[in-house]
């Protein structure tokens, strides 16, 4: 079975074992798959669009957690037999995935070890990501912060244009709208890109990825955007080298 989603890749064969139990799905934008405390009846692998998990506080207020496109997949903390999220699962776009029920992966984890392994290091990876996240809201500036987050959602879109409501985005980075709104017409000003009601197209990806913070980088990893290949055993650094050490 070959798969738009990096993690199914990555399972090589082993991938037979979770093919009966696995059925096409799609979300829509502004779909909330999940509610924080939500019990966790099914994990998904995207094959196109982006969802984010969010941390929400007692005041409503929210700040993303991870990313999740067709690299890796939404739902993993089944694989540690915790139920429940502490998350909220939003979907950013439009988008597709497989979807297979927790108790069937659980199942299927129980019996194959190198499934195991693997799902636990994306977990892992994950949990890297969000920690990452947090050190790089207090360190770095809005510009950065955004440019960082544009540049990898392109990347994980697979294409110059992000569909999304300056609302949803200034939400998902903790910033107020009117910071969103002045960093982007700076960076329209300067040629990297352009907006429409509702979306914002990357004129230039090199010069936005250069506006991005060091974290770009890390991130990038973290996503497996470009240290996974298909049907490779673990990913690169920085986690993926902790891991295989092991």
């Amino acid at each position: 079975m070959h798969s738009r989603n990096l993690l199914l890749r990555s399972l090589g064969s082993n991938i037979e074992h979770l093919k009966p139990y696995l059925s096409p799905s799609s979300f829509k934008s502004g779909q909330v798959l999940k509610h924080a405390g939500d019990s966790v009846e099914s994990v998904y692998f995207p094959t196109d669009g982006l969802t984010s998990t969010r941390a929400v506080l007692q005041s409503g207020h929210e700040i993303e957690c991870a990313l999740i496109g067709r690299t890796n997949a939404l739902g993993t903390v089944a694989v540690l037999e915790l139920m429940h999220i502490p998350q909220r699962f939003v979907c950013l776009t439009d988008g597709h995935a497989w979807k297979i029920a927790a108790s069937h992966l659980m199942s299927v984890i129980r019996d194959v070890p190198a499934i195991d392994r693997l799902f636990k290091l994306f977990f892992f990876m994950e949990m890297g990501y969000a920690v990452h996240v947090g050190i790089c809201n207090a360190m770095h500036s809005a510009e950065q912060r955004l440019a960082r987050w544009l540049t990898t959602a392109a990347e994980l879109l697979e294409g110059a244009e992000v569909r999304l409501p300056q609302e949803e985005l200034a939400s998902g980075l903790g910033l107020q709208r009117g910071v969103v709104n002045h960093v982007l017409q700076r960076l329209k000003s300067d040629g990297l890109v352009d907006m429409a009601r509702g979306r914002i197209l990357i004129r230039d990806a090199e010069g936005l990825s250069r506006r991005a913070c060091e974290c770009r980088v890390t991130l990038r990893r973290a996503l497996c955007l470009n240290d996974l290949q298909p049907g490779a055993e673990v990913p690169g650094p920085p986690w993926g080298a902790f891991f295989k050490s092991r």
